[in-house]
């Protein structure tokens, strides 16, 4: 099991949810910022990021200064939480005439505090501080909208 997932049957639902060492995963955010922010990465223009949520996107955008995006020609970001509905596409063997088939299936902790939905800004804003992409990829495990609405 990697070291950021602590457990995997809380109880609940169906126990699909991991329960993720939170303290961890935002330790390990920060570590990322402060090295893309104080580590002198001149001529570093293809970036390629895998997070655990939209919410650390969020975070990265908000600490890592603009010179560090703007030098950026590619740029690959990825969320990896798929748990709870609109999540992992696992759960479309589950739909039906009546919905998608996710209903029953639980949040991870993490998903608990830090909805996707709730935070997809963040991605749209490093997104927006990258001038210079020649090519951008974005991977979601959910749905993620764009619109300020």
């Amino acid at each position: 099991m990697p070291s950021w997932a602590s457990e995997y049957d809380r109880g609940e639902g169906d126990g699909l949810a991991p329960h993720l060492d939170l303290p961890f995963l935002a330790h390990t955010t920060q570590c990322i910022a402060d090295t893309l922010s104080t580590s002198d990465f001149e001529h570093l223009t293809h970036l390629q990021l895998t997070l655990p949520c939209i919410y650390d996107s969020a975070e990265l955008s908000q600490i890592v200064p603009d010179s560090f995006w703007e030098r950026l020609k590619h740029l690959w970001l990825g969320i990896t939480d798929a748990t709870g509905p609109g999540g992992s596409k696992n759960y479309l063997y589950w739909a039906g005439e009546d919905g998608d088939g996710d209903e029953g299936f639980p949040f991870s902790n993490l998903q608990e505090q830090y909805l996707n939905t709730e935070h997809a800004h963040g991605i749209f804003d490093i997104v927006a501080r990258c001038p210079n992409l020649d090519s951008l990829g974005l991977s979601g495990t959910q749905f993620l909208d764009g619109n300020d609405d």
